[in-house]
């Protein structure tokens, strides 16, 4: 690892948390542009890392009831 992926990826965490906006709308397009990924490489990558992440978040969350997987009574 580079200490420019290390720049990059601190730079796209502070615009996320900055804008709320999505952290693979901005990483792919800087690993194919920048660092000259292949865009099916930079792509698959961001879709595993997402699979991941929030398959693991969404566990834990369910685990601390802090959501009803049951549907609303009307």
């Amino acid at each position: 690892m580079t200490w420019q992926f290390v720049l990059a990826g601190f730079l796209v965490g502070v615009l996320v948390g900055m804008t709320g906006m999505g952290g693979g709308s901005l990483m792919t397009p800087m690993l194919i542009l920048i660092f000259g990924f292949d865009p099916k490489t930079a792509v698959g990558t961001d879709i595993l890392h997402g699979a991941i992440f929030k398959s693991a978040r969404s566990s834990v969350s369910s685990s601390q009831a802090r959501f009803r997987m049951a549907p609303r009574r009307r």
